[in-house]
């Protein structure tokens, strides 16, 4: 059932805590058949429990889907959670994209700084504002979430995989999960290139217990993802860049996410 949000209750969903890190699409049904509906929660949290995010049209660029008959928007209803329903009339790997415009958080005290770096796998960064002599407190970030899901429709098919959609900073699966194997390789990009020794999050829920483990891209920015068995997985990277000192922000960090899940059987 779809909920439409009042104002009030929006602009409380939408005023979560800074360490609310995580943004992701989490559909209903990762696995659907033709014919069925795909619909699409988006989530903010932590350790893949959160809040769900309305359908604002004024807090992204892009939502749209792409399937194995073109690019197509995504349309909700101002407010509503989940943020999107549709039909599933093309068989094959759906992938999801939401690109966020950017917004700004101040931070009070450089520990929450630098306690984000050191989770990211970005501690350079905190010697790095130093030696750009910039202050300790006071100082903002502005922040641009990427957010990438695959749904799988019908039974996988061979040479239906996950693409890149365009976005600056984002995770591409080489492999379609939806197909048996152990691990599934993937890339990340920044503005099409390939980002070596970056860090890739991974976080599985199963039931109620969830688990966090980190690797890094190699030279070639492909991170080999293991795949120990059925759940929700989100993958998790941000990329951190200077901004010029006009602009408003000390950084800019760009999110990028990438979900899916694995259950024994796959929708005929």
């Amino acid at each position: 059932m779809r909920n439409f949000f009042t104002l009030g209750t929006v602009l409380a969903q939408c005023a979560l805590p800074l360490n609310a890190h995580e943004f992701w699409v989490e559909p209903l049904d990762f696995q659907v058949a033709v014919g069925g509906e795909i619909t699409l929660d988006l989530k903010v949290g932590q350790m893949l429990e959160g809040q769900s995010y309305p359908y604002l049209s004024h807090k992204f660029g892009r939502y749209q889907t792409t399937d194995a008959t073109g690019v197509h928007d995504l349309i909700g209803d101002e407010g509503d959670t989940p943020s999107v329903v549709y039909d599933a009339t093309a068989p094959g790997l759906h992938v999801i994209s939401y690109h966020a415009l950017p917004e700004l958080l101040t931070y009070d005290n450089f520990r929450d700084f630098v306690d984000f770096l050191d989770e990211e796998g970005l501690s350079s960064v905190a010697e790095l504002h130093r030696t750009r002599r910039l202050p300790d407190t006071g100082f903002t970030e502005k922040y641009t979430r990427n957010a990438k899901a695959l749904v799988q429709v019908g039974s996988p098919i061979e040479g239906s995989t996950d693409q890149a959609t365009g976005m600056d900073f984002e995770l591409v699966a080489l492999r379609n999960p939806y197909l048996p194997a152990v691990n599934l390789p993937v890339k990340l990009l920044w503005q099409d290139v390939e980002v070596p020794n970056a860090q890739v999050a991974v976080f599985r829920r199963m039931g109620d217990e969830v688990t966090r483990a980190t690797y890094r891209t190699n030279a070639r920015g492909i991170a080999d993802i293991p795949l120990p068995g059925d759940g929700i997985y989100l993958l998790s990277s941000v990329y951190m860049e200077e901004t010029a000192e006009d602009s408003g922000a000390a950084w800019h960090s760009i999110w990028a996410s990438l979900t899916f899940a694995i259950e024994q059987e796959v929708a005929p």
